[in-house]
């Protein structure tokens, strides 16, 4: 099928995984990575979105050169909006007293 990685992928990874055990005490810091409850990740394995999603909230694994993630906040966004002028008149209205033949307002 299409969405498979191919045979290069698989290899890429399986040495990826061997190179996580050799260092297997260091490497924790680099493949363990936290997202608070109001974030998710978006984990991307060599440069395509892995199955099953966003993951999250908690801890999740990644492969250091194989896989990206990008964190995705989910709180609402709130912004100030700054208040304006009103305008004098309707919108329109100008266009209608200068044309001759309709009726003047007032």
């Amino acid at each position: 099928s299409t969405d498979s990685p191919g045979l290069c992928a698989f290899i890429l990874t399986i040495i990826s995984y061997l190179l996580i055990v050799a260092t297997f005490p260091f490497s924790l810091c680099l493949c363990i990575k936290v997202v608070q409850e109001y974030e998710r990740a978006v984990i991307f394995r060599l440069g395509r979105l892995l199955k099953g999603g966003a993951k999250g909230p908690g801890i999740f694994f990644v492969i250091p050169c194989i896989d990206s993630y990008r964190k995705v906040d989910l709180r609402t966004v709130s912004f100030d909006v700054p208040p304006q002028e009103p305008l004098d008149s309707p919108p329109g209205r100008h266009y209608l007293e200068e044309r001759p033949g309709y009726p003047q307002p007032g």
